[in-house]
């Protein structure tokens, strides 16, 4: 019998708050912690508009007056269709001003 290893990746869903939003990242209330350096897929709902990127953890501290955790994420793998879904949401609620 042959023994080769097997690898693969762990995926996990869990309830995410958008405190803030950017073109270039987030700052997230998420349930549990988050390794920093680590990278992540995340769904955001944009008002009924599923964007999805990979992002990396920049931050990550329990919450001062409540359970969860601040974290800070910075976006690094965007597909086109989703920085497009990203700068609409972001144009309609910050009109004329968004930086590039």
């Amino acid at each position: 019998m042959n023994r080769q290893r097997a690898s693969g990746e762990a995926r996990a869903q869990f309830p995410v708050r958008v405190r803030d939003l950017s073109k270039g990242g987030a700052d997230l209330v998420l349930n549990t912690a988050v390794e920093p350096g680590t990278v992540h897929e995340f769904m955001i709902d944009l008002a009924g508009v599923p964007f999805l990127a990979k992002a990396r953890i920049v931050r990550c501290r329990p919450l001062e007056k409540s359970t969860g955790h601040n974290v800070a994420v910075e976006f690094v793998q965007v597909e086109a269709r989703d920085q497009e879904r990203l700068e609409q949401y972001l144009a309609a609620r910050l009109p004329g001003q968004l930086g590039d």
